[in-house]
């Protein structure tokens, strides 16, 4: 890159990068495999992440639980005002006619990332990319190439080349398909999971660490499978006379088979002139019962998903599945929504001047689902009943507020700071007067008396004296 001087002289300088000419451009791909059990002196066995995906249980129902779990979140569009304030800005209100303002197009972006594309199942795209992958891309559509994107198209990630740069970690990606190939530079993008890779610029799969726990869990299936493919296991051995001829030894079978070789002939008692031996087989099914269990638990750690959520209820109790579900969306949804919401800050919206200077950024709101049950928050709200008032209650329900002056006052004297103008009495009150009626204590009308000679009468401002207001006091 060039930089301009001070004295307007145009240089050529690096980047800041430590690896700045040390590194060669490079494509580094995004389609790792992991290396199964095979016989000896056979052909290795590989499976790529996505058919690891596809085939392990486990780890296809960690993948869906914090992809779907993470989707049901809204992201919304947020705006700094000078104090520091964050307001919600919006672009799907009816009623709203002419050209959207930047906000507005910011807002509709979110809701339809793609043509007929929701947001719930964009998230859930990426979010699946990112747990299979530890990557996942998407392309900035500008029309004419200039301007505010209006799309974010997804883009396989197992169709994807990251080529590496010499001045920055990356320069750009390669996508190819059946009719060729494209390549998108880095501001043309949005790249989810970037660097979290410690020897890479590009993301690091949770599936690394499983590399043993899946190669087991693959062999453990096979062996039983083939077990019971390959094994010929006789449930007995009927041992005849010698000499007994062959027509003898069918009619003998057939009338075993049609006897006792069903479920309704279970727990008959043989009588026969022969000798009957029965046969029985393990495949060590207790060892490899906690072989899968090991396994499941290891996919549950990588992916930091509690059993539970994943349909593994041994030792569960109401009070620990209660718990395990909140952490699961503080602790392993939150972290996640942080990383997405600061790769779209970070990539889209700071990649774009307008919205960077009217101080935009999205969010997602958990509130939702981190709030209490409705019983807890019953508790709540009857603590917090001498501080908020009925209608704030009301918002915090999604319930529309109170006509009138109902839902105004909390149930106290002590009330938030502007909660009530100065002067206005207190409904719960006895014998207050309203604004503009008479005081019963007096008489006077639009007066009302202070039930203290220390404290100022209601309607004059506090700290002015006798002599202030020219009036005497009683």
């Amino acid at each position: 890159m060039r930089l301009v001087t001070t004295t307007g002289e145009s240089v050529a300088v690096h980047r800041g990068w430590p690896l700045a000419g040390l590194n060669d451009s490079v494509q580094v791909t995004g389609s790792k495999m992991v290396a199964l059990a095979f016989a000896p002196g056979g052909t290795p066995n590989y499976a790529t992440f996505s058919r690891i995906y596809k085939s392990n249980p486990w780890v296809y129902a960690a993948v869906q639980a914090i992809s779907w779990g993470l989707s049901r979140m809204p992201l919304h569009v947020y705006q700094l005002d000078s104090q520091g304030n964050r307001r919600r800005v919006r672009g799907d209100l009816p009623g709203v006619t002419g050209r959207p303002n930047t906000g507005q197009a910011l807002d509709s972006l979110m809701r339809l990332p793609e043509p007929g594309v929701a947001r719930a199942e964009w998230v859930r795209k990426v979010m699946v990319s990112r747990m299979v992958y530890g990557n996942a891309l998407c392309q900035q559509e500008r029309p004419g190439n200039t301007g505010m994107p209006n799309a974010l198209w997804y883009i396989p990630w197992r169709r994807v080349q990251v080529i590496t740069g010499e001045d920055v970690p990356i320069l750009g990606y390669r996508v190819t398909g059946s009719k060729g190939e494209r390549i998108f530079a880095v501001d043309e993008t949005v790249h989810f999971g970037r660097n979290g890779d410690l020897d890479s610029p590009i993301g690091v799969s949770p599936i690394e660490p499983l590399h043993f726990t899946v190669a087991l869990h693959d062999a453990l299936w096979r062996h039983l499978n083939a077990y019971f493919q390959n094994a010929a296991r006789p449930s007995g051995i009927l041992t005849v006379d010698k000499g007994t001829s062959k027509e003898s030894q069918e009619r003998i079978q057939e009338q075993i088979r049609r006897l006792y070789a069903s479920p309704d002939q279970a727990g008959k008692i043989m009588v026969t002139s022969g000798t009957w031996q029965a046969l029985s087989a393990d495949p060590q099914s207790a060892n490899i019962t906690e072989l899968l269990r090991l396994s499941r638990e290891e996919v549950a750690a990588a992916y930091q998903v509690p059993p539970p959520i994943l349909g593994h209820l041994e030792r569960a109790i109401h009070a620990n599945v209660t718990e395990l579900r909140s952490q699961f969306i503080r602790d392993v949804l939150g972290p996640h929504a942080s990383a997405l919401e600061g790769d779209l800050n970070a990539q889209l919206i700071a990649m774009n001047p307008a919205w960077t200077a009217a101080g935009y950024f999205v969010g997602f709101d958990m509130n939702e689902a981190i709030r209490p049950d409705l019983s807890a928050r019953a508790l709540v709200y009857e603590k917090m009943r001498h501080v908020w008032s009925p209608n704030y209650m009301r918002q915090l329900e999604g319930l529309e507020p109170l006509t009138g002056e109902a839902g105004l006052y909390a149930d106290t004297l002590w009330m938030p700071s502007g909660e009530i103008p100065l002067g206005l009495p207190q409904p719960q009150m006895q014998g207050a007067a309203q604004p503009g009626q008479d005081d019963p204590a007096d008489g006077k009308p639009g007066e009302e008396q202070a039930e203290d000679d220390n404290l100022p009468a209601p309607g004059i401002e506090g700290g002015e004296s006798d002599a202030d207001t020219g009036t005497e006091m009683p």
